[in-house]
């Protein structure tokens, strides 16, 4: 059987996602590209690795047996590359983050300037959900993962998690909007409206749309933009309402124009933490980053 890493992250991220569209996103290849690398990849090991459904992709056993097998196998590839990094002249020691949408817009972004003008590193964000960015860490596919906190504490004591914030979802409206006026609103009444809203490929757009589908509703946002900033930008010139995190006000120049509503739904408050593999704390460049935001203040 001959295959390489790339063809176990391609599984993997169809794995984490079990949606084809969200997972060619994730690697970086058109839908047709990576439907055709799987067929060959499953051609390679001799039988399917997935079932297609109508919402989506299913595991099979034979997936299901692969996936932790593949997972070490990416672990041990990223610490030997972290290990012989060190050996090679003039490199920067990479730093790989997973985290959600919210995470690396509202959060990690507005702290990547000052610690690189201090620190000669790279970082590389990869998008994921909450569950997933823990994953990653586990995985070794990331040092460090950025998530919700109830999700990072599902994964103790194989994951240590580090308190760093908390967040909340909100409506955001125009204040003329009929729910501009009222004090708190749930889920079930803002899809009532023409909304604004993420894309699929996004975590955040993927939670909404299962959180849509719990009760029952069609997920159809009015349009779909790729992040916070043009979404609000999109609310201010009357498209929509919206729902995103309290903490993608801050940077938007526009916000207070806009009506905040709060969302009473369980999933809406965010408490939020980092986390990495209790058995590899971070060294290096990783610590180096959670020790600069405890010092900037921004770690709780």
């Amino acid at each position: 059987m001959h295959y390489d890493l790339t063809d176990l992250r391609m599984f993997l991220a169809l794995a984490r996602t079990l949606n084809m569209a969200a997972a060619a996103v994730e690697s970086g290849r058109s839908t047709a590209a990576l439907s055709q690398r799987l067929k060959k990849f499953e051609a390679e090991v001799g039988t399917p690795l997935f079932v297609r459904e109508a919402r989506g992709l299913a595991l099979t056993t034979a997936g299901h047996a692969l996936k932790p097998l593949a997972e070490d196998v990416l672990a041990t590839s990223a610490r030997m590359e972290s290990a012989l990094a060190a050996f090679q002249p003039g490199s920067r020691p990479v730093v790989r983050i997973a985290s959600n949408t919210s995470g690396i817009q509202n959060h990690l972004l507005p702290a990547v300037g000052a610690f690189l003008h201090e620190h000669a590193v790279r970082l590389v964000f990869l998008e994921r959900q909450s569950r997933a960015a823990v994953e990653a860490v586990l995985a070794g596919e990331a040092d460090l993962a950025f998530s919700l906190e109830r999700a990072a504490r599902e994964f103790e004591p194989e994951a240590h998690v580090v308190p760093f914030a908390v967040d909340r979802h909100v409506l955001v409206a125009q204040p003329d909007h009929p729910l501009a006026r009222e004090e708190s609103v749930r889920l079930r009444d803002i899809i009532d409206f023409p909304y604004v809203g993420l894309p699929e490929t996004a975590p955040m757009g993927r939670a909404m749309r299962e959180r849509t589908r719990a009760l029952g509703l069609r997920y159809e946002p009015a349009v779909e933009v790729p992040s916070f900033s043009l979404m609000l930008r999109l609310v201010l010139d009357g498209a929509g309402i919206a729902v995103v995190p309290r903490s993608a006000l801050r940077p938007f120049g526009g916000h207070e124009a806009l009506s905040v509503v709060r969302i009473e739904e369980p999933w809406a408050l965010r408490p939020l933490v980092f986390a990495y593999a209790a058995a590899r704390p971070p060294v290096g460049a990783a610590r180096d980053f959670l020790e600069f935001l405890g010092r900037d203040g921004r770690i709780e």
